[in-house]
């Protein structure tokens, strides 16, 4: 039997893989991973985003512009749009350190 990354793989493919005993710690780390993952992703994204809007706020006037639609897109709504972006970013990395301690 031989482990590739996360999988156990049985190379016999006799009736002992069926068999296989799994380990319950091991188990509760990759869900302990798994269920911090979403959040991650979001404060990236949001860092992502926040940073390209005070980097180039340009290429985001057209996209203020529709999602803003009866409002004028400005060069201040993109740059309080993106300090908010990073404010929540950090916001949210604050939490997932505060659910690891």
């Amino acid at each position: 039997m031989t482990c590739w990354g996360w999988f156990l793989v049985d190379a016999s493919g006799g009736e002992k893989a069926n068999s296989v005993q799994r380990d319950p710690t091991e188990d509760t780390i990759r869900s302990y991973y798994v269920s911090h993952l979403g959040i991650s992703l979001l404060v990236q994204i949001s860092l992502a985003i926040g940073l390209a809007g005070l980097l180039w706020p340009d290429k985001f006037m057209p996209l203020f512009a529709v999602l803003m639609y009866p409002w004028p897109s400005s060069y201040r709504t993109v740059r309080a749009n993106s300090i908010g972006a990073i404010s929540l970013s950090v916001a949210l990395f604050v939490a997932l350190l505060a659910q690891r301690v």
